[in-house]
């Protein structure tokens, strides 16, 4: 999540108000899966 800091677990709000503000709430992110399939309903 965009609002904890992952090296001390800390929360903070600020940074999802600021994506909201400056940025309307689009955001992208970047991945690569693990392995290719299909994803159905149900999956875990």
């Amino acid at each position: 999540m965009v609002t904890i800091d992952p090296d001390a677990g800390i929360r903070t709000p600020a940074v999802s108000r600021t994506m909201v503000r400056d940025f309307g709430s689009r955001i992208g992110v970047y991945a690569t899966p693990a392995r290719t399939g299909t994803i159905r309903i149900g999956d875990s």
